[in-house]
């Protein structure tokens, strides 16, 4: 539960139903009864001349003091006498919106009275203009039985425009759905009137009866039709249009008679007479008639007497006609969805006099004064620093609120409260979704916050100060605080590890109340602070040395060999002798230092290399170096570098031939580097063989005398050497004569003396001759017993023997078959074979030979 306290008090007089506009402050109606609101409740007042069973309207000055009312054929005056020629206005006793009375804008003198004749009749619509200035303040007719509509349903009622200036008068037109809406201005009533074709028809006779009404924020209308419906629409304010028509329409609403809105515009009450009188509540948030119907409400019925009128009232209730009742019904809470509305029937005594069914035609709108808003604040007792500024305008879709701290917007700050989070003036300022927006500026609440930003600062190795920074008065709580010291916005502590301090910021009009926030202190002494090197060796006449920050390190000055100091990260050193960084950590307020010695010494002598020399296409060996720090470079500025350490593998190709020369420095400080030696790598050329093909074919077992010859090819100033696979030299001469099928080695070696050696392979390849018998007599006489394959051929022979049909009789590898198939003596006849060998051509190639032919076995 919150509890507040309230710091400022401020008394306001705006509500969206407040009394600024006291235009609806007295009220006559039925059998002499009235009602009087200036004093805040409603009194019964008796005095009125007005006898009438419907329809009746009056009209006050904005100070609530009566001007006159109507029945909407007479006209009386505030002492209750007839206004000279009021009569005969075109209004009826039996007429539901008989009359109603709307100002003419920037005329503060003149009044409109709208009459409408009952059921449909010939009386229609017409309309008289008053004159307040006549007959001594009490009134008189200017024009009166103006008709603007020639036949009418009962429904009248007036909008006010959304330049919060105009008004609309808006009717409805008989045995059709055609609204007419007038705008009245500051030239008076315009004839040229905005028609609207929408929503259901409207017949005459009993049928045209029922009310009309306009939300207060001007943007629906709902009527009721005897007919057995309501409706609800969209009007319109800027340009007087009727549209998105609901109809609710129930068995139970076979005599639907009034409408009225809840004073913010949500919530539409209706009121069924006679036949089971009741009164509906439907949620205007609902999109849809079928919803609304689900969701509605009955909020009250009576087992006497029927309901008639609703009409709501400038305190913002609703209060309800009922037939000859000495009470009003009041509906309190009308802006409640559900029975907590708080329907009384009997809700206020009408002095001993009675109503009919009708109150006084009102415009809604009356009720909608120029906004006015305040602005309050109150603290929660539980939490001292949580301020609540609440405002007396409600949250309202029909409002925009923006909120302003020191005189500048607060961003996202929209709404009808605001819990600050910083001490300062703070207003609202509101503003109407109108087509002429009305504005509105809020009294200003000066909103002081306890406030507390405790920080911390290393002062020292281990030691902080802390800093409460609050506005009011403190208390520290922590390792090391004595009481005297707790007081004090500021102080200093000293720590090891991790540590927690509480600080309290007290309330100067509530010491009871404070905030209290801590700080976590952590402090472990840091890692010392380290160059990169130690000692520098230069060659040189200076040197640069650079510290960079590390870590916590950020703070860093040089103090040179003779004691001086120099705040900068970067200093030139020009003798030799210790350079001190001294460090500093601003964070933990710790300090250290390191030290590099600077020793200036004679440049190294350049390393010692050696050139290498390859033939091309060899593997390219690493280029070696003597030294430390040794450096490659491709150029002789030394602007290439190319590799580093004592040995360098070039990035070439090694087919390529020419020279390439590389240069080399060592370096034994940053700044103390040698001379350069050259380094000089030679690729050769690789002589070239041409020799036509690596294989060769050749027939030597036909003939002792065959001879093949292989040729190296031409290669200017080269020595040639034939070897066999087993080394042995075979000559010399370019060219070399062979007898027999083998692999055969040649070098080329040129006068760079770069060699080349390559492989040559002899087969042995003859045409194969092949002798295929096409008889033989196996019975063992031993003359052409076998059937034999002879002559020369390749390797890998398969014979293959089938009977006439094809199946395998025998397969053998000896080129021969002796006429047995599975130990049995074969038949005599007919049998077919196939041989199968491979051949060895001259280009080295193996051939797959297939031939097939018949043999005639016979004994």
């Amino acid at each position: 539960m919150r509890i507040y306290l309230l710091l400022i008090f401020i008394i306001y007089s705006s509500q969206t139903y407040a009394q600024g506009n006291k235009r609806a402050n007295v009220w006559y109606f039925g059998y002499n009864a009235g009602l009087d609101f200036n004093k805040g409740t409603p009194v019964a007042i008796t005095d009125g001349a007005l006898s009438i069973w419907e329809g009746c309207a009056t009209i006050c000055d904005e100070n609530g003091a009566l001007l006159f009312y109507t029945d909407g054929s007479t006209a009386w005056n505030k002492n209750h006498k007839v206004i000279p020629n009021a009569v005969k206005l075109g209004g009826n006793n039996s007429s539901s919106q008989s009359g109603i009375i709307v100002p003419y804008p920037g005329h503060s003198n003149l009044y409109y009275i709208f009459s409408v004749d009952s059921q449909g009749g010939s009386g229609g619509v017409q309309y008289a203009l008053v004159d307040m200035n006549l007959n001594g303040g009490l009134g008189g007719i200017v024009t009166k039985n103006s008709s603007l509509l020639g036949r009418s349903t009962e429904k009248l009622t007036a909008v006010r425009h959304c330049n919060n200036r105009d008004f609309w008068v808006v009717m409805h037109e008989i045995d059709n759905n055609v609204f007419r809406s007038f705008l009245i201005d500051n030239n008076g009533l315009n004839l040229n009137y905005t028609k609207t074709a929408v929503g259901s028809i409207h017949q005459d006779n009993s049928f045209a009866i029922g009310y009309m009404k306009a939300s207060p924020n001007g943007k629906k209308l709902a009527l009721a039709s005897y007919e057995g419906f309501f409706e609800i629409l969209d009007f319109d304010n800027s340009t007087g249009k009727v549209s998105a028509p609901i109809t609710l329409k129930k068995k139970e609403f076979d005599n639907a008679y009034s409408v009225e809105f809840s004073s913010n515009s949500k919530i539409l009450y209706m009121s069924q007479t006679q036949n089971n009188p009741t009164i509906y509540q439907i949620d205007l948030s609902y999109s849809s008639g079928v919803e609304m119907l689900a969701k509605m409400i009955p909020i009250g019925a009576i087992n006497s007497g029927y309901f008639g009128a609703l009409q709501a009232g400038p305190d913002g209730k609703i209060y309800v006609a009922i037939n000859d009742g000495k009470y009003l019904g009041i509906i309190n809470n009308p802006n409640v969805i559900g029975l907590k509305c708080n329907f009384v029937q009997n809700g206020i005594f009408l002095g001993g006099k009675s109503s009919g069914i009708g109150l006084p035609n009102l415009i809604t709108s009356y009720f909608i004064e120029p906004i006015k808003v305040s602005i309050s604040s109150k603290v929660n007792l539980a939490d001292c620093n949580r301020v609540l500024l609440e405002s007396t305008v409600p949250d309202s879709s029909i409002l925009t609120y923006q909120w302003y701290k020191d005189g500048q917007l607060i961003p996202g700050a929209q709404r009808t409260t605001l819990v600050p989070t910083q001490s300062g003036k703070y207003q609202l300022k509101v503003e109407t979704s109108d087509c002429v927006p009305q504005k509105a500026e809020s009294n200003v609440v000066d909103v002081k916050l306890i406030e507390l930003a405790p920080k911390s600062e290393a002062k020292a190795c281990g030691t902080f100060l802390l800093s409460a920074n609050a506005n009011s008065k403190v208390e520290w709580n922590g390792l090391s605080i004595t009481a005297s010291r707790a007081i004090q916005d500021t102080l200093l502590v000293t720590i090891t590890g991790k540590s927690i301090y509480k600080v309290k910021a007290f309330s100067n009009l509530n010491n009871g109340c404070f905030i209290e926030k801590e700080i976590q202190l952590d402090f472990s002494a840091p890692v010392k602070f380290n160059l990169p090197q130690n000692e520098q060796f230069v060659c040189g006449k200076s040197i640069e040395l650079m510290a960079s920050p590390s870590g916590v390190w950020n703070e860093l000055r040089w103090q040179m060999p003779n004691g001086s100091i120099i705040n900068q990260n970067s200093i030139k050193a020009e003798e030799t002798g210790p350079y001190i960084v001294l460090a500093k950590s601003s964070s933990t307020g710790c300090s250290s230092q390191d030290t590099v010695t600077v020793n200036f010494v004679n440049s190294p002598p350049a390393p010692t290399t050696k050139d290498i020399s390859i033939c091309s296409g060899e593997n390219l060996p690493a280029l070696t170096s003597t030294g430390t720090g040794v450096k490659w470079y491709s150029d002789s500025t030394l602007r290439t570098q190319v590799g580093s350490g004592n040995s360098y593998l070039p990035a070439v190709q090694s087919n390529r031939t020419g020279s390439l020369v590389y240069y080399v420095t060592q370096t034994i400080s940053s700044s103390c580097v040698s001379s350069a030696a050259r380094v000089l790598l030679t690729i050769k050329e690789t002589p070239v063989l041409n020799l036509g093909s690596n294989t060769y074919a050749a027939c030597f077992s036909e003939s002792p005398s065959n001879r093949l010859t292989l040729d190296a090819g031409d290669s200017p100033n080269a020595k040639y050497s034939w070897a066999a696979s087993d080394g042995h030299i075979l000559g010399v001469d370019r060219t070399l004569q062979v007898q027999q099928a083998g692999e055969y080695l040649i070098k080329v070696t040129n006068d760079q003396q770069c060699s080349k050696i390559e492989s040559i392979i002899v087969v042995e390849s003859c045409t194969p001759v092949v002798f295929v018998p096409d008889v033989f007599t196996p019975n063992g006489d031993g003359l052409n017993d076998r059937f034999e394959i002879k002559g020369k051929f390749g390797t890998g022979l398969v014979l293959t023997i089938y009977d006439r049909w094809g199946e395998v009789i025998n397969r053998s590898t000896s080129g021969q078959w002796d006429g047995v198939y599975m130990g049995q003596p074969c038949s005599e006849g007919l049998y077919y074979w196939k041989i199968e060998y491979t051949f060895v051509d001259p280009g080295n190639k193996h051939q797959l030979i297939t031939k097939r032919g018949q043999i005639l076995l016979a004994r």
